[in-house]
Formats: C-alpha cells, structure tokens, sequence
C-alpha cells in the first residue's frame, strides 16, 4: 500500500514563473536609452540610478517593516526640503513606514509589546518639558514637539519591526548605505583640496557640519558590524568597509567637535563590546587606538576645534571662546528655575545682553536641557539614554547577533556622547538608536523566558 503524503511535504502545484528573458529585454533597451541619454547630458546620470535602482529599492522598502522603518530613520539625516518648508526625505519615508508597518499588523493580527519603562519615561519627559514651555519666563515654543513627534513616531514603528537580530542587521546594511551616500555627497560637496587647503567645513546631506559629524559618529559601528561579519556576504563585508572608510573622511571635513568626540567613542565602544574573547578585545582596542591616532595626525582641525572650545577666558564679558561663553551663561541661567528651567527660547534672550544679537542656542544638549526644562527633567533625559544602552550591553548574545547588537550600543554611545556637544535635543535618529536598545533588550528577555518555558514544560 502506498504511504500517505503528508499536507506539509506535498507537491505544491508549479506555478508559472515570471519570464526572466523578457525582463532582461526591458532592463537592456532601458539601460542604453539612458545610456544614450547620459552621453549627450551627463547631468541626467542621477536618473539613470533612480530609474535603475529605484524599483528595486522601492519594492523592498514596502515589502519589509523593517527596511521601511530603517529607511524613515536613516532619512532623518537628509535636510533637503523637496517641496517648500515642510516636505523632506524624512516625513515621506516616515509615512512610507506607517502604511507598510500598519499592513504588516493588520495581516499578522499582532501587535509586538513595548518596552513600559521607556515609553513612561518618555511620556514623563514630554510632560516636563510641555509644563516648562507653558511656564517659559520668556515665551513657549512649539518647536520642540515637533522633535518628539517624530521621535515618539519612529519609536512606535520600531517596536513592531525589530523582532530578531536579522532586524537589526538590516538597520546595519541601511546604515552603511546611507554612510556611502553620504561620503559621496561630501565629496560632491568640497572634495579634497578644498578641505586640505582653505579649512572649510563641509555639511554633506545633513544640511550643517555638527548634525553631519554627530550623524557619521552615530553610523559607524553599523558598517564596522557589517565589516567584521564572518556570515555576511563579501559585498556586504566590502560595503562596510567602503563606508567605514567614508565616515573617518566625512567626519574630516565636518571637522565637528561633538562628531568627533562621538566618532571616537563609538570606535572604542565597538572594539570593546563586538569581540567576546578577552585577547581578541584587546587586539580591537589596540586597533581602534592605532586607528584614533592616525585619524587624529590626518584630521588635526578636527581634535583642535575640541581643545579651542576650553582656550581663552570663560569671563561673559571677555570671552574669546563662544561656547565657553553659552556655557558660563547657561550656568549663571541655571539657578534661578532649577525645577521647570526656562523653556527653550530663553537662552537666545539672555545671549542677547552680551552678544547684542537675539537668538542662538546651547552647543550642549546636557546644559539645554537642565536650562529649560530643569534638573529633574536633565536627570531623565540622562537615565533613559544611558540605562538603554546599559541592558543591551547586558543582552549582546553570541556570534553575529553579538557583533550587531555592539554595533547598535555603540551607535547609542555615539549618540549620547556627541549630543554632548551639539544642540539636538529630542531629535529621532538619535533617539531612535537608544529606543532601540530598550527593544532588543525586550526582545532577548522574552525569548529567554519562553525558551525557559518550554525547556520546563517538556
């Protein structure tokens, strides 16, 4: 008698597959219109990438959350306005991501859980800094929820799509895009000469050199984790590498201090955290220092702007270092609303006594923080960033997952660490890799109690 087929080893019917020659015909007739094209304006190369590249791309950014979702925030570092003030990269693919992470739960009929502690922290925060703009001594501002909007956004977004550490290696693979492009915007941009020769700084595709230098710290460990990852692919590893490379030249010609300072956390961070045996981190750290000094011989603008930030007088009235002087002002600001602070406006009023020009803002978001929301508000902002980065680091698990979740806690370090410098206070890319780590850490906590679970039930 013959052996019944089971309904999971049955023949599935075949089905007609697409016509790979016709395909093949199309892609040809279209790569030489647009090559004849090209070859009498060559200003129109950027088309032929678009029209080439765009369907694929296109079509795995709506068939996955998680490359939606790694697109949004990777987006955020565009500051191109593609129709007036108010449309950019960001908020279309950020809606992008909502349709296609909605689909994917109504299809699934799951909705993930959220991390509890982060979102109360953030809600408890959002109320304190509402209250200080409410009771600003000068006047509110809107301006800040906007950032937390889009903050808050991404974090939802987050909690449905990274599910495994394959979630988080598509965040490295669109993160070392995005660093490659990049590189070649700044490249585009001031080239080599210019930045050799006449000091100037460039802003790339994030708009200012700060934002760019806090954006390639951030992004480094993600093409690191690439590079180091004996299971990825060689083009992926070559990828890495390239865009490994692309940061330490766009971090040059941003020459931004806290983009400096992050970039080099985030190096030592993921030499100490990727590698699990004791000799190969210390051959890491020993690479990561051989790396930092010659970054530092290469790149002397960029550790001098550091240094210049302490040189002269902290005196308000004969200060020679600007930041310095924000720094002397927000610490005279401080104790008069240490609780509530002044909201977010007040310090460009107060700037205004000594510069003589209305406006401005605390290169520090630690001393913005405590300075208009107060030091309650200071203590959270603090905790939530530094507490999320402390349990993935407790959850790294082993092989590549080990190597991706390092790469995500050095990529929060490199967040946390710039910001220190720079004046994004609530900004998404940043708080989108520390909500990040609250997720993962989840993620890994459930796992292990329903791998406990089962283990215990059989």
């Amino acid at each position: 008698m013959q052996a019944a087929v089971s309904p999971l080893h049955a023949r599935a019917p075949v089905k007609a597959g697409p016509n790979f020659g016709l395909i093949a015909i199309i892609l040809l007739a279209l790569a030489v219109c647009l090559a004849l094209a090209i070859a009498i304006d060559p200003t129109i190369a950027y088309l032929a990438v678009v029209a080439i590249a765009g369907p694929a791309v296109a079509y795995y950014v709506v068939s996955r959350p998680s490359v939606a979702v790694a697109v949004a925030l990777a987006s955020h570092a565009w500051a191109v306005e593609l129709a007036g003030p108010y449309l950019t990269p960001f908020k279309i693919a950020g809606i992008l991501a909502l349709f296609v992470v909605a689909r994917d739960v109504v299809q699934k009929h799951r909705v993930h859980p959220v991390p509890k502690w982060f979102a109360a922290g953030m809600v408890a925060l959002l109320l304190l800094v509402a209250t200080s703009e409410l009771l600003a001594e000068y006047e509110g501002s809107i301006a800040p929820f906007f950032e937390f909007g889009g903050t808050l956004v991404i974090f939802l977004l987050l909690t449905q799509t990274i599910l495994t550490s394959d979630d988080v290696r598509i965040f490295s693979r669109v993160y070392a895009i995005n660093l490659l492009l990049t590189f070649i915007s700044v490249w585009r941009e001031v080239g080599w000469a210019a930045l050799s020769e006449s000091g100037t700084r460039a802003s790339g595709i994030c708009g200012q050199p700060n934002v760019l230098g806090n954006h390639l710290a951030m992004s480094l460990p993600f093409a690191l984790a690439l590079l180091i990852d004996r299971k990825a692919s060689l083009p992926w590893r070559l990828l890495g590498l390239l865009a490994a490379l692309g940061s330490a030249y766009g971090e040059w010609g941003a020459a931004s201090r806290g983009g400096t300072i992050g970039y080099l956390f985030a190096l030592f961070a993921f030499a100490l955290l990727a590698p699990r045996r004791p000799t190969i981190r210390v051959t890491a750290l020993i690479l990561a220092a051989v790396a930092a000094l010659a970054f530092s011989g290469f790149s002397p603008k960029s550790f001098s702007r550091v240094t210049e930030t302490f040189d002269g007088t902290t005196d308000i009235e004969t200060a020679t270092s600007e930041r310095a002087l924000h720094a002397r002002i927000g610490a005279d600001m401080l104790p008069r609303h240490p609780f509530l602070g002044f909201g977010i406006t007040a310090f460009g009023y107060e700037r205004s006594r000594y510069s003589g020009t209305l406006g401005g803002a605390l290169h520090s978001s630690v001393l913005a923080v405590a300075v208009s929301y107060g030091v309650p508000a200071l203590v959270l902002y603090i905790l939530l960033q530094v507490s999320g980065v402390l349990m993935v680091i407790r959850n790294l698990g082993v092989g590549s997952s080990r190597i991706y979740h390092a790469g995500l806690a050095s990529a929060a370090v490199a967040a946390i660490t710039s910001g220190f410098s720079g004046t994004e206070l609530f900004r998404a890319e940043q708080w989108g890799l520390v909500s990040m780590c609250y997720i993962v850490a989840l993620r890994h906590r459930l796992n292990t109690r329903q791998g406990a679970h089962v283990q215990s039930g059989a």
